[in-house]
């Protein structure tokens, strides 16, 4: 009776450590979650700062999330919220993490370049600019500037 007890005790043993040996492979990178904002007028009040302007071009990437994340030039039209000088950095967050790719499609950032004026919603400080959120850190102005009441893909 004592054979299977031992045998249980040793095949539980080597569970164990089989499994602590893997864990030490493993480099996980956390997936942040975003908020969801309604309009754009909710996420300008829960961002930093608000800038309308336009995405000049893509300067460099840093690492973030495990990802390459873009950052883009900014020329600023109007501080809408907040302030700071004519021409900023601003990094577009990656919706991917890890290995895979940074973009699901095309950076939001790459595709306001052909916007003739956008709303760049902000978090950070003026040593570090990056969007709100993966898919709600840019849209286009609303005719006639500002923020808009609505975004791009809204019914």
């Amino acid at each position: 009776m004592r054979a299977p007890r031992r045998i249980t005790a040793v095949v539980m043993a080597a569970l164990v450590l089989s499994t602590v040996s893997l864990t030490g492979c493993v480099q996980g990178v956390a997936c942040p979650s975003w908020a969801g904002y309604d309009t754009p007028e909710d996420a300008a009040d829960a961002a930093t700062a608000v800038i309308s302007g336009r995405v000049v071009e893509r300067a460099r990437t840093v690492p973030m999330f495990g990802t390459d994340a873009n950052v883009w030039v900014v020329e600023v039209d109007e501080w809408i919220k907040g302030d700071g000088p004519g021409r900023i950095d601003v990094t577009s967050i990656p919706s991917g993490c890890g290995a895979g790719p940074a973009y699901f499609g095309r950076d939001p950032f790459d595709e306001a370049t052909e916007f003739d004026v956008a709303i760049v919603f902000l978090s950070g400080d003026a040593d570090e600019w990056q969007g709100l959120s993966p898919v709600q850190g840019i849209a286009p102005a609303a005719p006639g500037g500002g923020v808009p009441s609505a975004w791009p893909d809204a019914p």
